[in-house]
């Protein structure tokens, strides 16, 4: 496999705002969608309405599919935590608390039912929640990994299994990461 080469193209280069990406096929149209978290809070939806190969994106929509501001420092991740087939979201805020809102849509058409605050045995990580989920143990199941203000990344290992998570106390800087 060869290194991968970057070429800088811009700031902003497909017109999405300023905060925290995630990249997902929101609408299981086979092409990347876009939801940014924002510093007041907010979600920010960017439907592709080009291809997957050559992407443009829509006007945003603020807190879509059911989506709420979260109060400060947005930072979305979408996974199909209950393996259910659609993808369900992880809001982490500014308070250092990652909120869980299970889809109760469709894979296509998304719906999303109140937050969660903390489940599964996550807890508050002090401020900044920035989570981000992984199957790190190679064990058919979602581990989180929260990012936070002091710099630090904390593992929260699932316990449970790939249908029913629950995460094991927070390991502080864990793999060999250490406080950035």
């Amino acid at each position: 496999m060869a290194d991968p080469v970057f070429e800088f193209v811009g700031a902003n280069p497909f017109g999405l705002s300023e905060g925290s990406p995630t990249f997902i096929d929101i609408d299981d149209d086979e092409d990347l969608d876009a939801l940014v978290g924002n510093y007041d809070g907010n979600t920010l939806f960017f439907r592709n309405i080009g291809t997957a190969s050559n992407p443009f994106f829509a006007a945003s929509v603020t807190n879509p599919f059911g989506l709420i501001d979260v109060g400060f420092s947005a930072s979305p991740f979408l996974v199909d935590i209950d393996g259910d087939d659609d993808l369900d979201a992880f809001v982490g805020n500014y308070d250092g608390n990652t909120l869980f809102f299970r889809n109760t849509g469709t894979t296509s058409n998304a719906l999303f039912a109140p937050p969660v605050i903390n489940p599964f045995g996550l807890s508050n990580v002090g401020a900044d929640a920035e989570p981000t989920f992984a199957d790190i143990d190679s064990d058919g199941d979602w581990d989180v990994f929260v990012g936070n203000y002091n710099g630090n990344t904390l593992f929260f290992e699932n316990t449970g299994t790939a249908n029913n998570p629950l995460f094991a106390a927070t390991i502080t800087n864990s793999f060999g990461l250490n406080d950035v």
